[in-house]
């Protein structure tokens, strides 16, 4: 073979055809020629596989290297959340500190699922309902609580309204020394809901009210209120339902005062 095309038909099988060229010094030429282009395009074909193999790998290894963002679940999300779940068998302030975060937090606006809600109201008595529970909850935590309590009674869902006055009087009959400075509070947003002109509303908070004051002794702040309610009520049918409420206290020894003021004030406005 020609010295000049040796190291470009190396490795070539030697065939009739291919000795046959090796007499014709034009065609050898020409055949050198393709098989060289031949042989380069091959090569380029075999380095883009090459490139696109390892290529592939650093972007499997890098994108193993990148650390997976886990979706955001709230507690309130996890199944089981109503009834407990994830509760201690003995609950300890600690504990109770934690679980009152996370139910401000949710029940501090009326953006959240309403269903979610209901489930942290019922969590919260599922807390008091536990003996431990009950001891670990203080005033303090019924002091954080309380603004979300009474939110979700404006919330327009009349089932979730009832359900958030059934949640409140059962925290004050469980938790009933934590949540008796804040009785007051809890029956004026009461007569908010009595008021209502759907009857469900409205007997959930009369009975939300008439629950607090069997619960909580009578010489307390809801006393004021009722007496507000008879005296000062906008509303008829506050100053109805607060009448009723006083005969509910007298029976439980309240103090005279405010009742005497309040009932004298409610029978001047109806003779007026």
């Amino acid at each position: 073979m020609n010295s000049q095309y040796s190291s470009v038909f190396l490795g070539r099988p030697t065939t009739r055809a291919f000795q046959k060229l090796m007499d014709d010094p034009e065609a050898l030429a020409a055949e050198a020629d393709r098989y060289s282009r031949a042989m380069h395009q091959r090569e380029l074909a075999r380095r883009k596989r090459r490139d696109r193999h390892y290529g592939q790998v650093e972007i499997l290894r890098s994108v193993e290297k990148v650390p997976t963002e886990q979706p955001q679940i709230d507690p309130w999300e996890l199944p089981g959340f109503e009834e407990g779940c994830g509760l201690p068998k003995s609950i300890s302030v600690s504990v109770v500190d934690k679980e009152v975060e996370t139910l401000v937090r949710l029940l501090s606006t009326l953006d959240e699922e309403w269903t979610y809600r209901v489930s942290g109201m019922k969590r919260l008595t599922t807390v008091l309902t536990s003996e431990s529970g009950k001891r670990a909850f203080q005033i303090h935590h019924a002091e954080a609580i309380k603004e979300g309590l009474v939110l979700q009674l404006t919330d327009l869902r009349s089932s979730l309204v009832k359900e958030a006055c059934d949640a409140i009087a059962l925290a004050v009959e469980l938790g009933t020394e934590a949540f008796e400075p804040f009785s007051g509070f809890l029956v004026s947003a009461g007569l908010n809901v009595i008021i209502k002109t759907t009857k469900v509303v409205r007997d959930a908070g009369d009975m939300m009210i008439r629950r607090i004051i069997r619960a909580v002794k009578p010489d307390k702040s809801h006393v004021d209120a009722i007496c507000r309610g008879v005296s000062t009520g906008a509303h008829p049918v506050e100053r109805e339902f607060c009448a009723k409420y006083i005969s509910k206290l007298l029976s439980k020894d309240a103090p005279p005062e405010p009742i005497g003021s309040s009932l004298l004030t409610g029978v001047t406005d109806s003779w007026a």
